[in-house]
This record gives C-alpha cells, structure tokens and sequence, in this order.
C-alpha cells in the first residue's frame, strides 16, 4: 500500500479497496465479510404485440409502457 501522510501518528495509506485508511482500519475493513452480489435482474419475456406498442409508447410519449 502506498503511504499518503507522514505524520507519524494516524499515517493514512492507499488500500486498493478501501481507499485511504488506517493500517488499523484497513486490518479491520480486510477481516469483514464481502458484501452479497446483487442478484440479476429478471428477464420478462413479451408477445410481439406488446414491444411493437411499447415502442410506439416510447416514440410518441418518451417513456416506456412498463
């Protein structure tokens, strides 16, 4: 890690992850849990005649239909 003050005391580093903290800190924020992946979106499968309505939806009002 790259050292970002010197004042002796509180010296920050550069954590690849966490940023600029501690040795403490990053000691800390390395022994916690890696958060959840987010779960994927839903595909939602749609008739033929629904896109050609959304697409006009989109092209007359500027927004989608859903």
């Amino acid at each position: 890690m790259k050292q970002l003050t010197f004042d002796g005391v509180n010296d920050l580093f550069q954590h690849p992850r966490w940023g600029a903290v501690t040795l403490e800190h990053a000691k800390y924020l390395d022994g916690l849990k890696a958060p959840a992946p987010k779960p994927l979106p839903k595909i939602i499968h749609t008739s033929a005649e629904l896109e050609a309505r959304n697409e006009r939806c989109i092209e007359e009002q500027g927004c989608s239909a859903y």
